[in-house]
């Protein structure tokens, strides 16, 4: 049972799924979330039927190649948390999924990148911000928006900062879980993929940790890129998610 700062989300989170129990059909996707590398707790959700919750089913069903599977959303970090009546959850963005010859790896719905995945749902999203806590949203992000991250290399005996070599950009698929109304945090990029059936509890757990302050460079993870890098509404503690299918 949840309580103190989670029972106004709850609330809310049951009386949207009774609402919206008729509208969503099309298989359901979890998410293991890990804190700081210990189990927190499992979210499951049921994936709409439309491009969507398609789209959000795939990448967590993933797919078999030379003899392995593969799970697509198998370690999505949690970079963008908002406390309150318009909080949310978001996952940084998923990388393309791109051989290096530049075919696609995997089909997606909706196409491989966010210029399609928006298309697809723009008329749909006006329609769906008013589904609030425990309702799951797709960002979409166009590959070109996406700057290439920035590495120091040595350049006959100087070191000089350029831009980082066979990276492949986002491909529209960080995941948006709202905990609130949510609905400011909507934008064009967004499309609806499905609800929250369980584990609502585990999200809120997330939306209340605290975060880096705005305008504050901190100490962030062991890697020396993370370094006194800016990390506003980023959690202190590092929030996994890894996917899969029921």
């Amino acid at each position: 049972m949840v309580a103190g700062p989670f029972s106004a989300a709850a609330a809310v989170f049951a009386e949207e799924s009774e609402a919206s129990a008729s509208i969503i059909s099309n298989g359901r996707v979890y998410f293991n979330v890990a804190i700081d590398g210990e189990s927190a707790g499992r979210v499951v959700i049921e994936c709409a039927s439309n491009v969507g919750g398609q789209r959000l089913l795939a990448l967590a069903k993933g797919e078999e190649k030379d003899g392995a599977f593969i799970t697509y959303l198998r370690r999505l970090e949690v970079v963008n948390v908002s406390a309150g009546t318009e909080g949310y959850v978001e996952t940084a963005p998923l990388r393309a999924l791109n051989n290096l010859d530049g075919s696609a790896v995997f089909n997606l719905p909706g196409g491989e990148g966010g210029k399609e995945l928006r298309a697809a749902t723009t008329a749909e999203k006006e329609e769906r911000k008013a589904e609030g806590a425990g309702a799951v949203w797709l960002r979409a992000f166009d590959d070109e928006s996406v700057a290439p991250k920035q590495v120091l290399v040595s350049r006959n005996g100087k070191l000089v900062v350029e831009a980082e070599l066979g990276v492949p950009p986002p491909n529209g698929t960080a995941v948006t879980i709202c905990t609130g109304a949510c609905g400011a945090a909507l934008s064009g990029t967004h499309a609806y993929a499905g609800r929250i059936v369980d584990g609502i509890d585990v999200v809120t757990a997330i939306n209340e940790l605290p975060t880096v302050p705005v305008n504050r460079k901190l100490k962030y993870g062991s890697n020396i890129s993370d370094i006194n890098a800016p990390r506003q509404n980023r959690t202190f503690k590092k929030v996994l998610l890894k996917a899969g299918t029921l």
